[in-house]
């Protein structure tokens, strides 16, 4: 509970002043020069219920200020989750340490730092089904910024334009050429 402190002789707020000849708290009196030792060095202090747990709400996992790395696993359910510093739960952020070359976890609270298991802070994995590739092939051929040919002909329909454009192909090194149809009702990809 914090505790308002009042000038003996004019009945005014005390704020605190710093004492730097003699490096010590005083609470001083801005209306008359009356000034007073303080007995403790805190100037606030804020106490919190730890009684009371704070609920965790279930959007929390969407927020994307929050700190996020993939090496440590939930312990209950083996799901990926944040670092914590083990000794205050105070989440640990990443760092780079520039004269070692090494990426780190620090709190933002005390000086402590981990070294990280791993160099990945963040991944975005996207999984696509089958539906939605086929979707993304079809945007592909009404793309109005894609270059368009006409001097080939689609293997399956017969129409003759096609939108193409250079891709890495899977297990390959350099780029392939693509091919889409854009008869609307084909969709028929192949490469060069």
């Amino acid at each position: 509970m914090s505790t308002m402190i009042f000038c003996r002789e004019c009945n005014n707020i005390l704020y605190p002043k710093e004492d730097r000849a003699n490096k010590t708290l005083l609470y001083a009196c801005r209306n008359c020069d009356h000034q007073e030792v303080a007995e403790n060095n805190c100037v606030f202090r804020n106490e919190l219920n730890l009684s009371v747990r704070a609920q965790i709400l279930q959007d929390v996992t969407a927020d994307p200020t929050l700190p996020r790395t993939r090496t440590v696993r939930c312990a209950q359910c083996s799901h990926e989750q944040a670092v914590f510093f083990q000794h205050s739960n105070n989440i640990l952020y990443p760092k780079e340490d520039r004269d070692q070359k090494i990426l780190l976890y620090a709190c933002r609270n005390c000086d402590h730092q981990e070294v990280a298991d791993n160099n990945c802070v963040y991944r975005n994995e996207i999984h696509h089904s089958v539906g939605e590739r086929t979707q993304v092939l079809q945007d592909v051929a009404a793309d109005p910024t894609l270059p368009r040919t006409k001097s080939v002909r689609c293997a399956q329909c017969n129409h003759g334009e096609a939108v193409f454009f250079q891709a890495t192909a899977r297990g390959e090194e350099g780029m392939t050429l693509f091919f889409v149809c854009c008869n609307p009702n084909c969709g028929h990809r192949w490469r060069d």
